[in-house]
């Protein structure tokens, strides 16, 4: 489970956009990157879009220095700074009043939590499979910079197409120094790390690394072992002696220190400002089972929301819909009393099923069919579009 915070800092009312900057800073690279490996006779555009490239990636650079640093007033390598008797931890930050004291304490904080002091094999040091040296995880130490700079680093994914990665490298004059934001360090008053955003590529990324990582590897097994191990006769079959280590650790996984708070004080462990609805293309009825309006079976069928769109040139008090496609449709309305009403806005459509775009894959076709019907403005019955779906006849509620 994993905590992000958010300081009010971090956003600020003057941002300035870092996607669009990052966008249009790449552009200029690439332009750059062409008129470098290219005899080029006619450079106006290229040069107009190097020109706006480089502004971009220095406002980019610009708002990145004034969010945070990796700057050490007085690095302890220097020999200058004195280590404090009381541990800044220990101190509110209320209490300090001074300017003088406020930057002695932003100080003792940066050199006695925020610094990457030791790399270990039992923490960050690992080693790569295509490497024969340990390297930290976390990239420490790194390389002192005179001025913070927007760098692009190729990425090169299955499909062999070239792609760039937007990364912005701090101004740094300690090499252990981790990212961080003054004032929510001296009002946090404990090791943070704040990373900038500055595509959805890289939020994405983060995102799914904290979703996806595990909780600390459970001493549960080893003792396990070792108690079984040291409790079994000489003549005991290995056999029956791993049943019992495996009956006795498979069990309930483990359970980080935040999780267990949440299940204590019987809180969410997840929310979201959206409501997901289903929606399905694989018929294009919808069974009412249970209704006032039934056969003698109890059973009956309605329009579902594919026949809704499809015959939606007879919803004449909402003009807009003939523009639409499925999913911007079933993002937007709703039927209530056979009417239509428009959604709330936090509505978001899971429509299914899916199937993988894999050309090469059995389910291709399926997957070209039900982008159709997802994606193209249409009207018309989408039974007749549908594969392995053939005409039945249908019980209609009136």
């Amino acid at each position: 489970m994993a905590w992000i915070y958010k300081p009010l800092t971090c956003q600020p009312q003057i941002r300035p956009g870092l996607c669009e900057l990052t966008e249009r800073a790449l552009k200029g690279f690439l332009a750059q990157k062409h008129k470098n490996e290219n005899n080029c006779t006619d450079t106006l555009q290229l040069d107009e879009d190097i020109e706006n490239g480089k502004a971009a990636a220095k406002k980019a650079c610009q708002y990145a220095d004034w969010l945070l640093s990796t700057v050490n007033p007085i690095p302890p390598e220097q020999n200058i700074w004195v280590r404090p008797s009381r541990h800044p931890c220990q101190n509110r930050h209320k209490t300090i009043s001074e300017q003088l004291e406020r930057d002695s304490d932003y100080t003792d904080l940066l050199n006695m939590v925020q610094r990457h002091t030791r790399c270990s094999t039992n923490y960050c040091l690992q080693k790569k499979s295509s490497e024969t040296e340990l390297k930290c995880r976390f990239h420490f130490p790194f390389d002192h910079r005179p001025q913070t700079n927007l760098v692009f680093e190729e990425i090169h994914g299955k499909d062999n197409v070239t792609k760039y990665r937007a990364k912005i490298v701090t101004r740094r004059n300690d090499s252990r120094l981790n990212n961080h934001q003054r004032l929510q360090l001296q009002g946090w008053r404990a090791n943070c790390d704040i990373q900038i955003v500055i595509d959805h590529y890289a939020c994405v990324e983060y995102l799914t690394k904290y979703a996806a990582k595990g909780e600390p590897r459970s001493p549960l097994l080893k003792e396990t072992f070792q108690s079984v191990i040291q409790n079994l006769a000489t003549n005991t079959d290995p056999q029956k002696a791993m049943q019992k280590i495996i009956m006795k650790t498979l069990g309930e996984r483990d359970y980080g220190a935040q999780e267990t708070m949440h299940h204590l004080n019987s809180l969410k462990l997840h929310s979201s400002s959206f409501n997901v609805i289903p929606v399905s293309l694989n018929s294009s009825r919808r069974i009412r089972i249970n209704s006032k309006f039934q056969d003698q079976d109890g059973i009956c069928t309605d329009k579902s929301l594919l026949d809704v769109y499809t015959n939606r040139e007879h919803y004449n008090d909402q003009p807009d819909i003939l523009s639409l496609n499925f999913v911007e449709f079933a993002t937007r309305y709703k039927v209530v009393n056979k009417k239509l009403q428009r959604q709330a806005d936090n509505i978001i459509p899971r429509i299914f099923p899916t199937y993988s775009p894999n050309p090469k894959g059995a389910n291709y076709p399926l997957y070209c069919n039900y982008q159709l019907l997802r994606y193209t403005v249409s009207l018309g019955k989408p039974l007749k579009a549908m594969p392995g779906v053939t005409n039945r006849k249908l019980n209609k509620c009136t």
